[in-house]
């Protein structure tokens, strides 16, 4: 087993194929000692070392198929269960994406993927000691993917990543646009809708059309009503633009409020119900 370690390093992973970019995403992480890594040639070698040695991460190859990858995923679970698995493929339908959440991964990367979004994942692996159940497929289509997350801003990361491969085929600028919103709208409702209760679950559908992509999130929360959430830049008076920065200090919550603002000003449209509960963000195609 080939490997590049100190003896000291809290966090183990295994890379199979050829991936110095990820070695270097995990050698360069903020942790002060860094990580033990292995490295495999391929699928059949990195089966043959997790049978003799336990990993807290696994990446995949990113020159083997996303169909390929999730294979290795559902072998190499069935010998380490609790591994975090992110899938590195080379090529990905929606369907692969479907498959892999379903087998487990913890997260899932195609084609060229962001270095550093790939960095904030395998950090999130290393340290999130419950996720196997944070993101769930409820059914899925061509057209029309139903999901739980649960209300943690772990599991919303999660969910993020395998949200913006689901929507690969779409036109990058409504790909970036509806990713984007979703960002902003899901946190939100995983911190003022439930109040980050990893008990509950927060339903996220996306729909497309041939004129849309729409994605519906509810929460089970109270909901609140726009007009009345000082907390957030959307509802600042004119003139004083910095009204929700000091609600926000005086009432101790983090940086923000720019969540729905973002959220509106990336999509044709931004809905919510009676409620407040329930959202619906739109962002319209040009028909083919």
């Amino acid at each position: 087993m080939e490997g590049n370690c100190s003896p000291f390093a809290p966090h183990t992973a295994l890379v199979v194929g050829d991936n110095r970019q990820a070695e270097s995403l995990l050698l360069e992480s903020p942790s002060s000692v860094g990580w033990q890594i292995c490295r495999a040639a391929d699928n059949p070698a990195a089966l043959c070392i997790a049978r003799e040695s336990p990993f807290d991460v696994v990446l995949t190859s990113r020159n083997a198929s996303a169909a390929e990858g999730v294979e290795f995923l559902r072998a190499l679970l069935r010998i380490q269960p609790c591994t975090r698995v992110i899938v590195l493929a080379c090529d990905a339908s929606a369907f692969n994406v479907l498959d892999a959440i379903r087998e487990h991964a913890f997260s899932f990367f195609a084609r060229d993927y962001d270095a550093q979004s790939l960095s904030e994942i395998v950090q999130l692996a290393a340290g999130n000691a419950r996720w196997d159940d944070g993101v769930k497929i409820v059914s899925a289509t061509d057209t029309w993917i139903s999901a739980l997350v649960r209300c943690d801003l772990d599991s919303a990361d999660r969910w993020m990543q395998f949200l913006k491969e689901l929507l690969a085929n779409l036109p990058p600028d409504a790909r970036q646009s509806v990713a984007l919103a979703a960002r902003e709208v899901l946190p939100n409702a995983v911190e003022y809708g439930d109040h980050v209760d990893a008990r509950k679950f927060i339903d996220f559908s996306c729909v497309r059309t041939r004129r849309m992509v729409a994605c519906r999130i509810v929460d089970p929360g109270e909901g609140f009503h726009v007009g009345h959430i000082p907390q957030a830049a959307i509802d600042n008076p004119p003139g004083d633009a910095a009204r929700h920065i000091i609600y926000r200090q005086e009432h101790g919550m983090r940086p923000g409020g720019f969540g729905v603002l973002v959220a509106r000003q990336s999509l044709d449209e931004l809905l919510y119900n009676e409620k407040g509960n329930e959202s619906l963000l739109v962002k319209y195609l040009n028909p083919a």
